[in-house]
């Protein structure tokens, strides 16, 4: 669609407009078609986005033993064939993205739905009939949308998705409703039934934002974790050995706490360089304009009008980044500690006018700590405690694939797996 790609260098002016004037929400519901792709969910409430926000954020802390007990065991399951002496040769993308999934609803609905191989299907393949539903419309008139939709089959395997998502969440929400407050769970499905207000607290309704929160990061973050996977692979001989000795002497000395696994700094460089290179995108900071803005050179944006930046190629600026082209896994930890003042910046999750991937401002990707800290903990597994490899001569990550504004990893690429003696 049309947009206007705008300079990073308005993003200071832009970030804090509200909704009313500059909408984030707006942009993904009509860019998508959310009446036909049920995205409109979102336009209903801010419930996902301030659960996220506060009690999935505040409860972190707690979450990553649970986490890493979900890992470990989905780990074990999609590399089932692996031991000291065998090597199994898995598909990359399979085995992280099964892996997300199920980790991601252990904190968004618990045991033991977390772990019901219909409940993952449906996870994982709402995100596709939702994005299928949309391409197939993208091209149509819009007079004729609306009967072509009855026909499609992606409509009919959205649907089911949905039906099949109420059909198992609809009894846990009721369920922990009556059990309020006797027996808190410590689960998004849980915060989101005490906080829910007014139309909010409708099952159906529940069941629908987790669904569109499962849409907005399995897939994302299982991408992510798949770049850096493939990364890690490339230049395993320079940085896996550096990796494994500052995580186990980390958890040696403090356990496995968000606290230390804040304190892995060369991991947390390891991943924001691999997403520098390796963008979910080419564009970021999607708005859709709803009240006349002027900026600060002058020009002028119609409401109506779709504004964008060009965030993989901000990210490849030599104004912004030395040698932008060079893959430097300790470029941010070496940022970090160039003074006291930089200790805290240029975080993983760390938004910036030269790192735009998670957003930035009032709508900035609120579920960017869960993320960071589940794909650290797949990293922080897998190179403890498994050997990994791409198959045969194979030295170089695969090229990514790129589909309209899209970059994405390889799904065909396999690698080689093997326990680690313990």
């Amino acid at each position: 669609m049309e947009r206007v790609i705008l300079s990073n260098r308005f993003v200071n002016e832009l970030r804090s407009l509200p909704e009313e004037v500059l909408s984030l929400r707006k942009a993904m519901d009509e860019r998508h078609f959310g009446g036909y792709t049920t995205l409109n969910i979102i336009q209903l409430s801010h419930l996902q986005n301030d659960v996220c926000r506060h009690q999935l954020q505040q409860n972190l802390g707690s979450l990553i033993p649970v986490m890493y007990e979900e890992m470990k065991n989905a780990l074990s399951q999609q590399l089932a064939q692996c031991d000291t002496q065998n090597w199994q040769t898995a598909n990359v993308y399979r085995t992280v993205l099964g892996s997300v999934a199920q980790v991601t609803s252990r904190a968004f609905v618990g045991l033991p739905l977390c772990r019901d191989p219909k409940w993952l299907e449906t996870a994982i393949g709402y995100t596709g009939d939702v994005f299928a539903v949309s391409q197939d419309l993208r091209d149509k008139h819009w007079l004729a949308r609306p009967f072509i939709y009855i026909f499609l089959q992606s409509r009919k395997r959205l649907q089911a998705r949905v039906q099949a998502g109420r059909s198992m969440l609809i009894p846990l929400l009721k369920a922990r409703a009556e059990q309020l407050p006797e027996k808190p769970q410590s689960d998004l499905l849980q915060w989101m039934t005490e906080s829910a207000r007014g139309a909010d607290k409708a099952p159906y309704r529940l069941s629908d934002k987790i669904l569109f929160l499962c849409l907005a990061s399995i897939h994302t973050s299982s991408s992510t974790a798949v770049h850096i996977l493939y990364d890690l692979c490339q230049y395993a001989e320079d940085c896996v050995p550096v990796l494994r000795e500052e995580i186990t002497r980390i958890i040696a000395e403090n356990g496995l706490t968000l606290a230390s696994i804040n304190k892995m700094k060369k991991l947390d460089s390891f991943l924001k360089e691999s997403q520098r290179i390796n963008h979910p995108g080419t564009l970021a900071f999607n708005r859709k304009v709803v009240k006349p803005i002027t900026l600060s050179n002058g020009v002028g944006l119609a409401p109506g009008s779709f504004i964008s930046m060009p965030s993989a190629e901000i990210a490849r600026d030599p104004a912004n980044y030395t040698n932008p082209e060079e893959f430097n896994p300790w470029r941010f930890e070496q940022k970090r500690n160039a003074s006291q003042s930089e200790a805290n910046k240029h975080q993983f999750v760390s938004t910036s006018v030269e790192s735009l991937p998670f957003g930035m401002g009032k709508f900035a990707c609120p579920g960017r700590f869960f993320a960071a800290g589940m794909i650290k903990i797949l990293l922080i597994i897998l190179i403890t405690q498994y050997e990994f490899q791409f198959p045969g001569e194979q030295k170089k990550r695969p090229i990514n694939s790129y589909l309209d504004e899209r970059i994405a990893p390889s799904t065909t690429q396999a690698m080689k797996f093997r326990r680690v003696s313990q």
